[in-house]
C-alpha cells in the first residue's frame, strides 16, 4: 500500500469519527463521508445509495450541512506540507483535469516556492550588495589629523 493511500485511509477514518457522532441516518452519515473524500455530491450520493442528482438535495439539509461545516472548520480539514506539495505537483503535470496551461504554470510557480526554489537568488543578490559595499565610515567623527591621513592615502592610490 502507498503512503498516499495510508494517508487517505486515515483521513476516511478521521472524517468518520466525526459523522459517526452525529445523530444521522447510517446512509446519510455515509453520504458526508464520501462527500468529504471526493468533493463531489454526484459521486457521494451514488456511492451512499442515492441517486447521482439527489446529492445536491441531500447538502440543503441542515442536518448534513452541519456534518459538512464541521469538518471543513477542524484541524482535520487542514492541507499538511506533504498534500499542498502533492497538489501542486499534480496540477503542475496535468494530473487534474479542468486545469489550464495559466493555472498550471500557477501551481508550479507555488510549488518552487513553497521549496524554496527563489531563496537562492535573494541570498546571491543580498550577499553581493554586502560585498560590493563594504563597510561604511561616518567621516563626521574624523578629527582633522585623520581626515588629512585619509586624503593622503587616497592621494597616493589614485596616483599610483
Amino acid at each position: 500500500m502507498k503512503v498516499t493511500d495510508e494517508k487517505a485511509l486515515v483521513k476516511q477514518e478521521l472524517i468518520w469519527d466525526l459523522v459517526e457522532k452525529r445523530p444521522l441516518k447510517y446512509q446519510y452519515k455515509v453520504f458526508v463521508q464520501k462527500f468529504l473524500t471526493t468533493g463531489s455530491p454526484g459521486d457521494a450520493a451514488e456511492l451512499s445509495g442515492f441517486t447521482r442528482g439527489y446529492g445536491y438535495c441531500l447538502l440543503q439539509k441542515p442536518e448534513i450541512n452541519a456534518a459538512i461545516q464541521e469538518f471543513l472548520e477542524s484541524d482535520e480539514f487542514v492541507m499538511d506540507r506533504g498534500e499542498r506539495f502533492r497538489w501542486w505537483t499534480a496540477v503542475t503535470r496535468g494530473m487534474v483535469p479542468g486545469f489550464d496551461s495559466r493555472a498550471r504554470l500557477k501551481a508550479s510557480e507555488l510549488l518552487a516556492k513553497a521549496a524554496g526554489d527563489f531563496d537562492d537568488a535573494v541570498k546571491i543578490q543580498i550577499n553581493n550588495l554586502q560585498q560590493n559595499t563594504g563597510p561604511t565610515l561616518d567621516m563626521t567623527k574624523l578629527t582633522d589629523e585623520q581626515l588629512t591621513q585619509m586624503y593622503a592615502i587616497l592621494d597616493s592610490v589614485d596616483d599610483g
